[in-house]
């Protein structure tokens, strides 16, 4: 009877872990990487492009985990044109105006001119390389398991490398879905921004003139989260928004009328997609999110920023604008005495 119940478990067990596992075609809807070029050209999107080899043992793990997990894959298909490469393919391939072949097709483990490109000649496997639409790419070698992969996948989809190192995203990523219990997370965030409406801030701000200080964010996306639970959260953070703006948190999907010189502001759509007439005015000619715009105390623009912003970074910026020091030095100045 033991014996049995031991070969049952093993049997259900075993029915469990191939479930996990991932059978190609698979989850990821994948492309070849002259078709991600073509309907990148129509709908500009990054390329996730998995670089592999026949023989790369974790390679074929990530397939079958990673590559396998639901959400994952979701995002990917989602967010991005996912490529496999076979790093020692002899296909001849058409790509950026280019021909790229396999620097000898006589040898089986001859590498590709394409990967050797993508990868920086750094030849290590698995690789993704994330390509953005304006060129630049960026491989980033070894197996990553689902926690690894997550923070990855937002920190390319959602623009965050263009304002933040990935350490620091992923240290204020992990902080922000950590419970207090986190060593350190209490201390780090401890700060409370005094959020208003726009319109309790012009109110406000006829009676004492401030400057603001207007996040447009989008709840849909992982970069205004983690701002929220970590960057907002910082007691320095917090401290400058409250003593020297009127900070202002706007959801660009809000209901809320908008008064605001001279003209009345109105979301005519509903839903969590909609988008507000004074987001659109914030954003002008780009949708961005997080969109910054700074006003001085007459309700003049000052400046617009966009995107993802570290408790370090956006201290600097507070300090930059809040102390009027960007009326006499430029920003490179300013960091330059004052470096982060």
């Amino acid at each position: 009877m033991k014996k049995i119940f031991i070969l049952s478990f093993l049997v259900f067990f075993s029915i469990k872990f191939y479930a996990q596992e991932m059978i190609e075609p698979g989850l990821v809807k994948w492309y070849s990487i002259e078709q991600a070029e073509e309907l990148n050209k129509k709908f500009p999107r990054p390329l996730y492009i998995d670089m592999y080899t026949d023989w790369c043992g974790w390679c074929k793990h990530m397939m079958k985990t990673t590559f396998a997990n639901q959400y994952i894959a979701n995002y990917i298909n989602s967010n991005f044109y996912p490529v496999r490469f076979d790093a020692e393919g002899k296909d001849t391939v058409f790509f950026q105006g280019k021909r790229w072949v396999s620097q000898d097709t006589s040898r089986k483990e001859s590498k590709h001119e394409l990967a050797i490109y993508l990868m920086d000649g750094r030849m290590s496997f698995p690789t993704i390389v994330y390509l953005q639409p304006d060129g630049s790419k960026t491989p980033i070698p070894g197996y990553k398991n689902v926690r690894e992969q997550e923070p990855l996948m937002y920190f390319f989809a959602e623009e965050i490398n263009k304002t933040t190192d990935y350490s620091d995203f992923e240290k204020n990523f992990v902080m922000s879905f950590a419970t207090d219990t986190m060593p350190g997370r209490k201390e780090l965030t401890s700060g409370k921004v005094n959020w208003l409406s726009m319109n309790e801030a012009i109110a406000a701000n006829a009676k004492k003139p401030k400057k603001f200080y207007i996040d447009v964010y989008g709840s849909m996306y992982v970069k205004s989260r983690v701002m929220d639970s970590t960057t907002y959260q910082n007691h320095q953070v917090a401290e400058l928004l409250n003593n020297q703006f009127y900070p202002v948190h706007f959801n660009a999907a809000s209901q809320e009328k908008v008064n605001f010189q001279g003209k009345e502001f109105v979301n005519k759509g509903s839903g969590a997609f909609s988008l507000h007439e004074f987001a659109a005015y914030v954003m002008g000619n780009k949708i961005a999110f997080s969109s910054i715009l700074f006003l001085d105390e007459k309700l003049n623009p000052i400046t617009k920023i966009d995107g993802y912003f570290s408790p370090k970074r956006l201290k600097s910026i507070l300090k930059y604008f809040g102390s009027d020091i960007y009326k006499n030095q430029t920003w490179e100045e300013y960091l330059k005495q004052n470096p982060e």
